[in-house]
């Protein structure tokens, strides 16, 4: 039967061990020892110790910077995609408001709103904005349409828009009901 190893106890030992050398940790002492070994020039610990910081805040420095890209680029791209389609953040919001309230209302799986769609806030893409703003002109508030022409206007959006619900999400929407009820 084999023994029960103490890995606790084990690395407690290395650590008391290393700290008694002048580390900090065992992990430190190890990467310590495998950098003096493939240096030709000696190095210190505290030498050692300032390059491992000098690594650890050019890290950061680009991770901010990387982050501040991701925002100037994220704010170029609303602005672009919001003048492209006309609207401003307030009026898209009022849309948002308006189709999620009329999809809590609607009986037709059909005419579902896509929520997972209308939560992505940092997805500024032509397709989300299209999405939300023609499925308010054709579903939630659509203008009279008594000519051929503004009804097949309407056609072109759904099918431009993708505003109909997937037909796996009506499947599911319809089954719904029986599956409860089981």
């Amino acid at each position: 039967m084999a023994s029960k190893r103490d890995y606790k106890a084990e690395y407690e030992r290395r650590k008391a061990r290393a700290l008694t050398r002048g580390y900090r940790s065992p992990r430190e002492e190890t990467q310590y020892q495998a950098a003096k070994k493939s240096r030709q020039k000696k190095l210190t610990l505290y030498n050692y110790r300032q390059i491992q910081e000098a690594k650890r805040r050019k890290a950061a420095k680009e991770r901010e910077r990387t982050k501040i890209r991701k925002t100037t680029q994220l704010a170029q791209a609303k602005n672009r995609v919001l003048k492209k389609f006309g609207l401003t953040p307030e009026t898209l919001n009022k849309l948002r408001r308006q189709n999620r309230a009329y999809s809590s209302r609607v009986k037709s799986p059909r005419l579902l709103y896509n929520l997972a769609l209308d939560e992505d806030l940092n997805n500024w893409t032509e397709e989300r904005i299209g999405y939300i703003k023609y499925y308010n002109e054709v579903f939630v508030n659509p203008k009279p349409r008594r000519t051929v022409a503004q009804r097949e206007k309407a056609a072109r959006l759904i099918e431009r828009w993708d505003l109909f619900a997937d037909y796996q999400e009506i499947m599911d929407y319809a089954y719904s009901k029986e599956r409860r009820a089981a």
